[in-house]
């Protein structure tokens, strides 16, 4: 890894605003509020402080320099919002080199940092597409990395997943091209022009920079995107059948990925056939690969504590109620931001904030209470959100950002944590009671800041 890397993902992204023109009817650029932006920042400084002390890390100021760039990744994608999709995945591309560069013997901590800080935007910043969407990105992009790096079968599979961010966005970039080039009424033709430009930028990579299968796993992905698209159509409501057929597409190319690559396979493949459906705008069809998220950051987990690998025994208490809160806290997030109306915003950056700390406190609950087999199963229940969201009629592509924020701070959580594992059951309960009040005072807080904000429908 190269400053090479970073500064051809930042051209990318200036050439795509470029290209992209003036939007109708938005804005070349979109600036949050300012609220929004402050309260953004304390939290990720305070999640930062709270990594330094209590994580293995040893260089500093590698986390720091990682969540910085996370929060600068978010903080520019949500700007130009309302230009392509390709603009927020270049930036996450970028980004996501930030960790290499700065630290490569302490790489894995410190990505998930930035995966961690670039994701957690979603929740401050719901509104604007382009912060979602490069929480999505730089999330998967950075997880690709960490499980190519963890693999150690070839040391170039630790840049994969940025090098596909980069020729991603050169598909983008194509295809925005050809789109103000094409008519309006050819716009039947974006699924497969995407599908074949994502295909053809996976197959570069492959064959250029890795070699052996992933052209496979990649060309499948693309191809499975197209017909999840197909599947999912933007402008009606899914069928539950096709809702699960979607789903078990998606389990279908988790397992060949792994299958032939193993995780950094199967992170490969979701990293493709999501910028595919990204590009589409076709964020319903992206909800339905909850699932096979899910397995990616348990793969994350599993690299990041080894004795969790022995513990996804679902058969077993403390694994099935793991899954039960994973799959919990997206959905509860979901139905408190599709009931809001409009209020200041100050109210809704302090309801942002103590969401954050929920999800902060999430991992500490599952794995000082539940242990290993918790830590499992709540990653696993953590993708299967997306699988219940996709039935709804009202939700929002920033519940994927808050299940991969959750993830990432839970496999960083079960090695820094690790220590609570071995505590008596006095102890656990003593534990628990501090941490389930925190969590308590931070959901009476959410209520008292937004209950005005709720329509009533909620009633």
């Amino acid at each position: 890894m190269t400053s090479l890397h970073p500064c051809l993902a930042l051209a990318l992204a200036v050439l795509c605003i470029l290209i992209s023109g003036n939007p109708s009817p938005g804005k070349r650029f979109r600036w949050p509020s300012p609220w929004a932006v402050i309260s953004y920042l304390a939290f990720v400084a305070a999640s930062t402080f709270c990594a330094i002390k209590l994580g293995h890390l040893d260089d500093q100021r590698a986390v720091i320099f990682s969540a910085v760039a996370g929060v600068g990744v978010c903080l520019l994608s949500a700007v130009f919002s309302d230009l392509s999709g390709g603009v927020a995945i270049a930036l996450a591309a970028a980004g996501a080199c930030m960790p290499h560069l700065v630290r490569a013997d302490s790489f894995p901590g410190v990505c998930l940092v930035f995966a961690f800080s670039v994701s957690i935007g979603s929740i401050f910043f719901s509104s604007f597409q382009g912060a979602v969407i490069a929480g999505l990105a730089g999330g998967l992009i950075t997880m690709t990395d960490y499980l190519g790096k963890a693999g150690e079968q070839k040391g170039n599979h630790a840049v994969i997943g940025v090098a596909l961010g980069i020729v991603l966005t050169v598909a983008a970039v194509v295809f925005v091209a050809i789109k103000k080039a094409l008519p309006r009424d050819k716009t039947r033709l974006d699924p497969a022009l995407v599908a074949v430009l994502a295909a053809g930028a996976g197959y570069a990579v492959s064959r250029w920079a890795v070699g052996g299968d992933l052209w496979i796993v990649l060309g499948i992905a693309s191809v499975s995107a197209l017909v999840v698209h197909w599947l999912m159509p933007v402008d009606s409501e899914p069928l539950p059948f096709r809702v699960g057929l979607a789903t078990v597409i998606w389990l279908a190319l988790g397992t060949i990925g792994f299958s032939m690559l193993r995780g950094f396979g199967m992170a490969a493949a979701v990293l493709e056939g999501m910028v595919v459906l990204l590009l589409l705008g076709n964020g319903r069809a992206v909800a339905t690969m909850g699932p096979v998220m899910g397995l990616v950051i348990y793969r994350v987990l599993r690299d990041a504590s080894p004795d969790s690998s022995r513990a996804i025994d679902l058969g077993q208490h403390y694994g099935v109620t793991g899954i039960a809160i994973g799959a919990l806290i997206p959905v509860l997030y979901a139905d408190w931001s599709s009931r809001k109306v409009e209020i200041k915003a100050a109210q809704d950056s302090v309801a942002s904030i103590l969401w954050g700390f929920v999800l902060v406190c999430l991992p500490v609950l599952s794995i000082v209470v539940l242990g290993a087999k918790g830590a499992s199963g709540v990653v696993v229940g953590l993708g299967f959100s997306g699988f219940v969201l996709a039935y709804r009629r009202m939700w929002s592509l920033a519940t994927l950002g808050v299940v991969i924020a959750a993830g990432a701070a839970n496999a960083v959580a079960v090695d820094w944590i690790g220590d609570a594992m071995d505590l008596t059951r006095q102890e656990k309960l003593h534990s628990f009671g501090w941490w389930a009040l925190a969590m308590a005072i931070a959901a009476i807080g959410i209520v008292a800041v937004s209950w005005k904000r709720i329509s009533p429908e909620a009633m």
